[in-house]
């Protein structure tokens, strides 16, 4: 699945187009790069359809979200193991050592009266 994000208007406005294979997606970038002094018609595989000004356009991007969705599980692993090494540090850190230890209330005697 491919995602073309085209940002455009004076506010950055940006809508997400997505298509099933890159390919037809190209196809609509490469329009872009013959001409981009006309206007650019997107259809996307999902039934959507816009007409955007050639001079409004600001930027696009195209996306493969099969690798993007990788990208973000190797990110959250990243993270994991980023956690991971701090809490491994933490246990050989004394101060923290000692700041992670149960704190416990002191012993309770009781008082009886002699």
């Amino acid at each position: 699945m491919q995602r073309l994000t085209v940002i455009f208007g004076p506010n950055g406005t940006n809508w997400s187009f997505l298509f099933r294979t890159k390919e037809s997606a190209d196809t609509f970038v490469a329009a872009r790069h013959a001409s981009p002094a006309n206007n650019w018609i997107i259809t996307d595989d999902f039934g959507q359809h816009a007409e955007i000004k050639a001079t409004d356009v600001q930027a696009y991007m195209l996306e493969d979200m099969d690798l993007s969705r990788m990208a973000a599980v190797e990110t959250g692993l990243h993270h994991a193991r980023i956690q991971a090494k701090a809490q491994e540090m933490a246990k050989a850190d004394p101060v923290l050592r000692n700041a992670m230890r149960p704190q416990s209330p002191g012993v309770l005697t009781p008082h009886f009266p002699q």
